[in-house]
């Protein structure tokens, strides 16, 4: 939804090689994006993840395991989305629509809306009209 409303990947992940490092570094850049385009991972995640003390300290400041400069922080998907957007969707639109996407890329599945209940949406059916 993200991509086709801004014509941009909402994550940017690339895996230049095919071996065990290159994966673990791409599945890292995938959480740390996760954590600070969408919200802060989940504690269950967080004990999963097997090189989250290279990223983060305990209490969960941002390290930079590659040098002295600051670490790189992803921006929101609030900022991404008006960065991004089509000029076709207005302020009021995009107020509804990235609250929206939140819902459906939220982590816990059970708290993720059904497609049902996606339909019932109001952006959806507000624009069912003018297609």
């Amino acid at each position: 939804m993200f991509e086709f409303l801004t014509g941009r990947s909402l994550f940017a992940l690339m895996m230049l090689g095919h071996d065990q490092e290159e994966q673990d570094e791409t599945d890292d850049d995938h959480l740390l994006q996760l954590n600070d385009i969408l919200r802060p991972l989940l504690e269950s995640m967080i004990k999963l993840w097997p090189r989250f003390s290279k990223w983060y300290t305990p209490d969960r400041k941002r390290l930079q395991p590659y040098g002295d400069e600051e670490p790189y922080i992803f921006d929101t998907i609030e900022v991404l989305f008006a960065k991004n957007k089509s000029p076709e969707i207005d302020e009021d639109e995009a107020a509804i629509v990235v609250p929206l996407m939140r819902r459906i890329l939220e982590y816990d599945p059970a708290q993720r809306p059904t497609a049902e209940e996606l339909l019932k949406h109001p952006w959806f059916s507000s624009n069912e009209s003018t297609t």
